[in-house]
C-alpha cells in the first residue's frame, strides 16, 4: 500500500520519536490480538480475521492527547496514547481493555456514546468531514480490497490554524448529528414514483455527473466529493453516483479497462463493487446482492445454472428504505428496429435505478430471500415460472390481465394472451420454433386491441415447442421497437393418430382495433367493439359515433392465404348512413375467407387521412351474388342510398335511382352527355328513372347546393360502373 495512504499526518521526526516498545506492543502482542477478537465478538462482527499491520500510529504534538478511531470493515479498535511515553505490552492490553468498556473520552471535542459502533455510521460522518475539505482531520486509507476509515476528532485547541471558524462550526455540527443506523431489510411502504415521477428532476445532477466523468481521478474520495458537492438528499447522491457509473460505462464500452476508480470493469461484479464503495464513501448505506438473474440471453424454460445466470446488483438505502440499483444492466441497454436487425441504439435504462421490488423480482432472484423486499417472498421455482419480461414491459405500463406463466399450452390448437395496455403502442410479435430460433413463423399470431386490452391469439402451424417474443414501440408509427416479454408455447396434437387440421393463417397486419388518433378525432365504435368479427352471413353493418367536422374514407382488402397477398376490393364497402353524429358502413363479403376493413379519417382542412380502426372480418361461406357498392365521395354526408345498392350497372338498362340527400337544391344522374334529373318526393328523398345506354362506362350522381354566400355549387356524391 502506498506510504502516503498509511501515514499522512506523521512527519519523519515523529516516526523516529515514536516509542518502539509501544509499536511492538500494539502491532505484535498476541494478547492484544486476543483482545481485538474479544472486541469484535462484543460488537457482533462476523469477520474471520483482522490484520492490524495496516494500522499506522498517528502522533500528535508533544504533550497533547487525542483519541483516534480506527475502523476496518466493521471492526473497531480504539487507542489512546501520549507522545514520548513508554508502556509495556501489558499496559497496552490494559489500556485497550479499558477502552473497550467505554468508547468515550473527555479529551474529545464530541464523543460518541454508543459502545456497539457500526462502522458505516462513522463512514457517514467521515465523508461529511471530507466534504468540507478537512484533509488534515480526515483520511481514508485502503488495504487490499477493504476500505479502512480513520476519523480523528481533535479538541478545539488543536484544530489547525488554516481552518476557519465556520469550518470548525461545521465539524461540530457534523459530529453532533445523530448517527444514521442501517435500515432494516424489509419491504418499503412507498414506490419509486413516490420519490420522483419525471426524470427531468435530475437534469442538473445528470449533467454534472457526465461532466465529472470526462475527468480522470486517482483519488476516489475526491471523486465522491466532486460528484456530491451539490447533493442535498440521499436521493440526489444515489442519482449522481448512478449517472456517473452509466457515463463511465458508456465512455469505456469500447475501451479496455486500464485501472483506477474512473474505469468501470466489464463483467458486472466490478461495477457493483465500485458503486457500493462510492455509496459508502458518500455516507450512504449500500449492499451488494448476489443471486440469479434472467438476462438478455435467457429464454423461458432455460434452466438457471451457476455458470451463465449468476449475477450481482446493488441495494442502496434512500430515506431509510432499501432500493435496487443495477448499473451494469442500465448502461448496456440497447434497442433495435423491426425493419433492420442490424440497427442498434445504445442508451441507458432508467428502469434499473431504484427499481420497485415487485418489478425487480421478475429478473433478479437473490440468494437471501429477505433481499426480495417483498411481503410474500417467492420460491426459486416460482421465480423460474415467471414470464420472461423486460424493462420496457414496465416502462410502457403493461400488465398481464391474468396470471401468465412462462410456459403456455395450446387448447383447441391455439393459445390466447391478454395484456392490459392503457397507452396506444405499436406491437410486433415474433413466433419461432425452439429447435430453430432463427427461423420465424409468420402469419400465425393475431394482435388486436379491445378497449384497453391487447389480445394475442397464437395458432402454431404444427405440433412442437415455440418461443413467442412481443415487441412494443412508443407510438403506432414508431420505428424502434423493444422486446417487452417472451413466453414459451407448447403445441401438442389432440390425438397422435389423428391428422392435424389445416392451420389458420392470419393476414399480414400489425394490430387490429383502434388507433390513438381515433379518440383524438372524436370517433368511437357503436356496434362492433371487438375488431375480430366472425360473420354469420356474407354482409355486415358497422356503426360509428362521429363528429360533424371529420371526413372519412375506407379500404377493404381480401386476404388470399394461398398467395399470402391482400387484394383491394374497396367497392364492397359503402357508407350507407352519414349524419353529423353517425356513420354506418355496409360491407359485403362474396367469398369465404378473411377481409380487412379499415376506416380512415381527417379534419376538413386536411388532405391526409390516418387510420382510425381496423377490422378482421371472417366469412365462412361463398355468395357470389353480392356485387360491389358504388363509389362514394367526401360530399356524401347527411345522405343515404336507397337504390340501386350495387355499383355495377348493365348497359342499355333502365334503373330506378333513389337517394336521400339533405339540403340539396337539385339531384341528377350524369351518363356521358346525358343528364337525368331526380324528382324530390319527400323532404330529402329523390327518385328517378335512368337509362344506362352504351355511351359511357360511368354514371355519376351529382347534387346542387347553395353556399353560405348565396352562390350555387355542384358536387359529386356517387359513382357507378356501367358494364
Amino acid at each position: 500500500m502506498p506510504e502516503q495512504f498509511l501515514t499522512p499526518f506523521v512527519t519523519p521526526d515523529q516516526k523516529r520519536s515514536f516509542p518502539k516498545a509501544v509499536t511492538e506492543a500494539f502491532f505484535r502482542s498476541s494478547k492484544l490480538r486476543a483482545k481485538v477478537k474479544q472486541l469484535r465478538r462484543a460488537l457482533s462482527v462476523k469477520k474471520k480475521s483482522v490484520d492490524l499491520s495496516c494500522y499506522s500510529p498517528i502522533i500528535s504534538k508533544s504533550g497533547d492527547c487525542h483519541g483516534s478511531y480506527y475502523l476496518q470493515a466493521s471492526t473497531l479498535a480504539l487507542t489512546q496514547s501520549t507522545s514520548g511515553q513508554r508502556e509495556s505490552s501489558a499496559e497496552t492490553v490494559n489500556r485497550l481493555e479499558s477502552a473497550m468498556k467505554s468508547l468515550s473520552t473527555t479529551d474529545l471535542t464530541v464523543t460518541f456514546d454508543k459502545v456497539a459502533v457500526d462502522a458505516d455510521i462513522y463512514t457517514q460522518k467521515y465523508n461529511k468531514l471530507q466534504g468540507i475539505n478537512l484533509r488534515k482531520q480526515c483520511h481514508s486509507f485502503q488495504h487490499d480490497s477493504t476500505a479502512t476509515c480513520v476519523v480523528e476528532l481533535f479538541p478545539d485547541e488543536n484544530i489547525c490554524e488554516d481552518i476557519s471558524s465556520k469550518q470548525t462550526s461545521n465539524v461540530k455540527e457534523i459530529l453532533a448529528e445523530p448517527a444514521l443506523s442501517k435500515p432494516a431489510v424489509r419491504p418499503s411502504a412507498t414506490l419509486k414514483r413516490d420519490l420522483y415521477s419525471d426524470v427531468t428532476k435530475f437534469k442538473h445532477l445528470d449533467s454534472h455527473a457526465i461532466q465529472v466523468a470526462r475527468h480522470h481521478y486517482t483519488d476516489s474520495s475526491k471523486l465522491v466529493r466532486d460528484l456530491t458537492e451539490n447533493c442535498k438528499t440521499e436521493l440526489d447522491k444515489a442519482r449522481v453516483l448512478f449517472k456517473w457509473m452509466i457515463a463511465m460505462e458508456q465512455k469505456n464500452a469500447s475501451k479496455k479497462p486500464q485501472g483506477g476508480p474512473n474505469v468501470i470493469g466489464h463483467g458486472g461484479v466490478q461495477c457493483q463493487i465500485l458503486f457500493n464503495n462510492l455509496c459508502r464513501q458518500a455516507g450512504m448505506h449500500s449492499e451488494i446482492i448476489v443471486g440469479y438473474s434472467k438476462g438478455a440471453g435467457h429464454k423461458p424454460g432455460m434452466p438457471l445454472d451457476h455458470k451463465s445466470h449468476r449475477n450481482s446488483w446493488n441495494a442502496v438505502a434512500v430515506d431509510g428504505t432499501w432500493r435496487f440499483v443495477n448499473c451494469t444492466w442500465a448502461a448496456r441497454h440497447m434497442t433495435g428496429s423491426e425493419k433492420s436487425s442490424s440497427r442498434l441504439l445504445h442508451k441507458y435504462d432508467e428502469f434499473y435505478f431504484l427499481t420497485d421490488p415487485e418489478e425487480h423480482i421478475y429478473q433478479h432472484f437473490p440468494d437471501d430471500p429477505k433481499w426480495q423486499l417483498l411481503d410474500k417472498t417467492l420460491s426459486f421455482e416460482e421465480f423460474t415460472n415467471l414470464p420472461s419480461v423486460k424493462s420496457p414491459y414496465f416502462k410502457h405500463g403493461l400488465q398481464f390481465s391474468y396470471v401468465t406463466p412462462s410456459l403456455l399450452k395450446t387448447e383447441n390448437n391455439s393459445v390466447e394472451i391478454n395484456l392490459d395496455a392503457l397507452e396506444h403502442l405499436k406491437f410486433e410479435s415474433r413466433l419461432e420454433m425452439c429447435e430453430s430460433p432463427l427461423e420465424q413463423v409468420t402469419n400465425h399470431v393475431l394482435q388486436r386491441r379491445v378497449g384497453s386490452q391487447i389480445i394475442l391469439t397464437v395458432v402454431p402451424p404444427q405440433p412442437g415447442s415455440y418461443y413467442l417474443s412481443v415487441y412494443a414501440g412508443d407510438s403506432c408509427t414508431s420505428d424502434v421497437l423493444e422486446c417487452v416479454f417472451c413466453l414459451r408455447i407448447l403445441h401438442a396434437p389432440v390425438c397422435v393418430y389423428a391428422e392435424s387440421p389445416k392451420s389458420i393463417t392470419y393476414p399480414p397486419v400489425s394490430t387490429l382495433g383502434s388507433t390513438s388518433l381515433m379518440s383524438t378525432l372524436g370517433v368511437s365504435t357503436n356496434s362492433h367493439h371487438d375488431p375480430l368479427v366472425n360473420m354469420v352471413n356474407n354482409t355486415i353493418r358497422i356503426d360509428f359515433n362521429v363528429r360533424d367536422d371529420i371526413k372519412f374514407t375506407h379500404t377493404l382488402q381480401f386476404y388470399d392465404s394461398d398467395s399470402d397477398s391482400l387484394l383491394d376490393i374497396d367497392r364492397y364497402a359503402f357508407p350507407t348512413i352519414r349524419t353529423h353524429s353517425e356513420l354506418s358502413y355496409s360491407v359485403a363479403c362474396p367469398r369465404k375467407g378473411s377481409y380487412i376493413f379499415s376506416l380512415y379519417g381527417a379534419t376538413r382542412d386536411s388532405n391526409t387521412y390516418d387510420c382510425l380502426f381496423q377490422y378482421l372480418l371472417v366469412c365462412s361461406s361463398d355468395n357470389l351474388s353480392y356485387l360491389s357498392f358504388p363509389k362514394s365521395y367526401n360530399s356524401w354526408r347527411d345522405s343515404s342510398l336507397l337504390s340501386p345498392l350495387h355499383g355495377e350497372l348493365v348497359q342499355d338498362t333502365e334503373y330506378t335511382f333513389g337517394v336521400s340527400v339533405k339540403k340539396a337544391l337539385k339531384v341528377f344522374v350524369v351518363i356521358g352527355l346525358e343528364k337525368y334529373p331526380l324528382q324530390k318526393v319527400e323532404d330529402s328523398e329523390w327518385f328517378g328513372k335512368v337509362l344506362t345506354g352504351d355511351a359511357s362506362p360511368i354514371a355519376t350522381v351529382i347534387a346542387e347546393y347553395m353556399s353560405e354566400t348565396g352562390n350555387p355549387f355542384f358536387t359529386r356524391l356517387l359513382e357507378y360502373d356501367i358494364l
